[in-house]
């Protein structure tokens, strides 16, 4: 028995779960116990002893026990579905007593030589490591990897992923030692359920075995499953072996958005158009923010031009540190589709290396997926999927350090979108595609936190997507080794009926329309969903009310809450595909979603009015969504509409929400853009770049949002009345100054911009320096400096104190101190504050 090595449990800490979901089907180590044909699995399934095969005591390949093979007998187990599953793992010890000359001598075969019935084997030809399988009974495709010697002692393994076509190899040379070899080849996908027994010695070939091998014997593990490196008898970590395709540097000039319209027209415009590049909320995420490179990375859906319809899947990346932007990449061309749907989502991996999975639509169009060519950079991508794509559709990716990627998507059965899920350890090999939801059809929306992996998602009755209804919710904490409820009931997966316990709310029986949009997760770490209801599929005020909801799981049950009306006297929104984004940060619930509208042009433009998107903006609630503010206005009297507020993974500073615009009604141009959490700042991609990198230029900044709460549009533009400098009042502060302190520009104030005085507590004597600030000033950095001559002003705001910091509606009245080093009083010293304009 070969024991197992140090790094195995070292694995165990890391990848618990995994082990638990990857459990062999059998496992022949020869030893006493379970009995030397015994399966040490715990499945039951002993060998069967054909032709006299013998123990070794001691000093087999696995430093143990093992069986001995004459070159004329074999080990059998009766055929089963699980020796032809499209994933497999087969791993063994082995020491031959010669290596065969153009001959093959087989470990381990589900393969019979009667009948066409050729299956796989796993064998020693031609001194060379083979895996062989058919994927009709009668021809063979081998992969032939590294060279044997006879007498020397070897672990090797044969990594299967049919559904991928790729096998990795894997050789350990455990009497010279070193680390293992290994290799990941294309091969042949399929494969072929034979009438054949599993045969360990020989082919299970009937009546007698065929191409016999010669030695020892040890530790045969079969696994239904790709196994990743770091779970094999020999575990080893292993980085992902790309398929050599060429890597595209090609660059656009600037962020251009794809404009779109799904032609299902009516009075009052289309089902949806406008737009969509961070279309749709089913492919998710769609930026991903990275702590150790101070970047940004981001995928949306680009064009080659303002009256283009040409659909180009774009990735960019921001620099927080310099507040630049890259020229975007053309990461896949997608040769003439306009279709939005076809747009991707992005993750990275625990290496920094980007990847891009571009969706496929209904049976026509594959998915396809791509790495970049270097870490932390989206200046180059190549293709990783097989050359003809793979099928799904809607991606929604998310990643693990430890586990790898986990990959929900929609899969096409006729005219409805089914639910499916996959695992893989580092993008190319990936687990069997498993079912998660067949009512017919489903749109879902998911998220990650932790362990845990949620989504929520409706049903189309009928396979009839303009009748999606009803709320379910399903979530796993073991990487989908089982789905539950929220409140841990266990599901039987696929759901394939309408009343199950994973359905939230029975919208059907209100004939409410559903439209999934976001999930976040509280402090407990319980899933809070956001939701819009409608009443009628088309635009228009027959599917008012448009209700924005949030449901949330409280840990014993779920509460469903309305958010009120903006955009009309009756609904949040003005179309059932106005989507935002729900973020849950310090306790306090923030939704960026486009509920503002343009009441004077619901007559005279209605398909504008009440096609997709609106003006963004920011509500909040401190309630867990019992009442709802409307803090801010994101974007205001723009000339086009916003929709599609997406939430990066990770979200960071400045690109915490991320979106496009576009209006519905007519061909446009459509720009990209990102913002600051809670809506406080926006910034506009450049659509223009004639260098490789550029600033975003802010739009709606906090100043002028400021400027016109006070000032007409004509005022605005005269700078001695609306500008920084301005001072209508004629009290001494200018504009800008009136703004940082939050006080009014049209009202003579005489009192100081910062008060100063010696005070005293139990450490001594410091100086009192007390000033106002606007809460809502966003866009203006305030520092306290000190000169003792009126010039050389020195920042001492690291030496400053907090004594109080008191809230008056969007004023804050500051309270601090400041000791000297020389001490106080007698010192001579000057204080000011300092207001500057932070770009």
């Amino acid at each position: 028995m070969k024991p197992f090595p140090a790094a195995v449990a070292a694995c165990f800490v890391l990848c618990a779960v995994l082990q638990a979901q990857v459990a062999p089907a059998g496992f022949w180590r020869f030893e006493l116990a379970p009995g030397f044909l015994g399966d040490s699995s715990g499945n039951g399934r002993a060998l069967a002893d054909d032709g006299g095969v013998t123990p070794l005591s001691s000093g087999g390949p696995g430093d143990g026990r093992a069986a001995v093979f004459s070159g004329s007998n074999r080990l059998t187990y009766p055929d089963s579905d699980l020796w032809h599953s499209q994933r497999f793992t087969i791993e063994a010890y082995f020491r031959a007593t010669a290596v065969a000359n153009g001959s093959t001598r087989v470990i381990v075969s589900h393969h019979n030589n009667t009948g066409d019935q050729r299956g796989w084997h796993f064998a020693e030809a031609g001194g060379k490591l083979r895996f062989a399988k058919s994927t009709n009974g009668s021809g063979l495709v081998s992969v032939n990897s590294f060279s044997l010697t006879a007498g020397r002692n070897y672990y090797a393994a044969a990594i299967l992923d049919s559904t991928a076509g790729l096998v990795t190899m894997v050789l350990k040379d455990l009497t010279g030692g070193g680390e293992p070899l290994h290799e990941t080849v294309a091969i042949a996908g399929g494969t072929f359920d034979a009438d054949s027994m599993f045969a360990i010695g020989s082919t299970g070939t009937t009546g007698a075995g065929t191409s016999f091998f010669n030695g020892v014997i040890d530790n045969v593990r079969f696994t239904a499953e790709a196994l990743p490196t770091t779970l094999l008898q020999e575990p080893f970590e292993s980085v992902p072996i790309i398929p050599s395709n060429p890597v595209v540097r090609t660059k656009a000039d600037g962020y251009k958005g794809i404009w779109f319209t799904l032609g299902q027209s009516s009075d009052f415009g289309d089902k949806y158009s406008g737009g969509l590049g961070t279309y749709t909320t089913n492919h998710r995420p769609m930026a991903v923010y990275s702590p150790v490179a101070n970047k940004t990375f981001f995928t949306y859906g680009g064009t080659r031009g303002p009256d283009q319809r040409y659909l180009l899947i774009m990735a960019g990346e921001y620099d927080h540190a310099t507040h630049t932007v890259t020229k975007p990449t053309v990461v896949m061309d997608k040769n003439g589709v306009d279709d939005p749907h076809d747009n991707a989502c992005i993750s990275m991996d625990k290496d920094g290396y980007i990847w891009v999975f571009v969706s496929g639509r209904a049976g026509g169009r594959k998915g396809f997926t791509y790495r970049s060519a270097e870490p932390y950079s989206t200046d180059g991508f190549s293709m990783t999927s097989p050359a003809g794509g793979e099928t799904y559709t809607y991606p929604q990716v998310w990643y693990d350090p430890q586990r790898g990627f986990f990959h929900l998507y929609t899969i096409y059965n006729g005219s409805q979108r089914e639910l499916f899920w996959r695992t893989s350890p580092d993008g190319v090999a990936w687990s069997a595609v498993k079912p998660l939801a067949k009512i017919q059809g489903h749109y879902q929306a998911s998220g990650k936190e932790g362990n845990l992996i949620a989504t929520f998602f409706n049903r189309h009755p009928g396979g009839n997507v303009d009748a999606r209804t009803d709320l379910y919710y399903m979530q796993t904490t073991d990487w989908g080794e089982t789905w539950t409820t929220a409140d841990g009931t266990a599901l039987t997966l696929p759901l394939t009926t309408a009343a199950n316990p994973a359905r939230v709310f029975n919208y059907s029986a209100q004939n409410r329309l559903m439209y999934g949009i976001d999930i976040a997760f509280d402090a407990d770490r319980h899933p809070v969903l956001l939701y819009l209801t409608s009443a009628n599929y088309r635009p228009g005020p027959d599917g008012e009310p448009r209700t924005l909801h949030t449901a949330r799981w409280t840990g014993s049950e779920w509460v469903i809450r309305d958010m009120p009306p903006s955009a009309t006297a009756l609904s949040s929104a003005v179309h059932n595909y106005a989507n935002g984004s729900l973020w849950i940060e310090d306790g306090a619930w923030n939704v960026i979603a486009p509920t503002g509208s343009d009441p004077s042009i619901q007559e005279s433009n209605p398909k504008r009015f009440w096609g997709n998107g609106g003006e963004l903006e920011m509500w909040t609630s401190s309630d867990e969504g019992l009442t709802w503010t409307k803090v801010r206005h994101v974007t205001e009297n723009s000339p086009r509409k916003h929709n599609y507020v997406r939430k990066p993974q990770d979200g960071h500073g400045r690109f915490h929400s991320y979106w496009a615009d576009g209006n519905p009604e007519v061909l446009t141009e459509s720009h990209l853009y990102f913002g600051a959490a809670g809506g406080t700042r926006a910034w506009e991609l450049p659509y223009h770049m004639t260098t490789p990198t550029a600033k975003p230029v802010e739009v709606n900044p906090p100043f002028l949002r400021w400027r016109k709460t006070y000032f007409s549009v004509a005022e605005i533009d005269d700078p001695q009345v609306g500008g920084p400098d301005g001072d209508e009042d004629g009290d001494g502060i200018s504009n800008f100054a009136e703004y940082a302190r939050g006080t009014h520009p049209r009202v003579p104030d005489s009192a100081p911009s910062l008060i100063a005085g010696v005070e005293e507590d139990g450490e001594g004597p410091y100086l009192g320096l007390t000033y106002r600030q606007n809460a809502e000033a966003f866009d203006v950095v305030q520092k306290i400096e000190t000169s003792d001559a009126l010039r050389d002003w020195q920042d001492v705001e690291a030496s400053l104190f907090d004594i109080s910091a008191v809230k008056d509606g969007n004023v804050i009245l500051h309270n601090r101190g400041h000791r000297s080093i020389t001490g106080l009083p007698g010192e001579k010293r000057f204080y000011r504050l300092r207001y500057t304009v932070d770009e």
